[in-house]
């Protein structure tokens, strides 16, 4: 196994983006079930999305606060 440190620049940025996404898509399925720490966490983190490239996590979770609240 390569080390992470041993990686080129951009597959350790891929992983890094990768990871990032997951983690996102991961909390606001658990916030849309009710997890208020995951809730405060999208919020924290919907700022950054747009300079991130992760922006349809936010309004995919947003859109889903909507319908959740209607």
């Amino acid at each position: 196994m390569t080390d992470y440190f041993d990686l080129p620049d951009d597959e350790r940025k891929r992983r890094v983006d990768h990871s990032r996404r997951r983690i996102l898509e991961l909390c606001a399925e658990k916030a849309l079930a009710g997890n208020e720490g995951c809730m405060g966490l999208m919020e924290k983190f919907a700022p950054h999305a747009a300079g991130n490239g992760d922006q349809d996590i936010i309004d995919a979770y947003r859109a889903g606060m909507r319908r959740k609240m209607n």
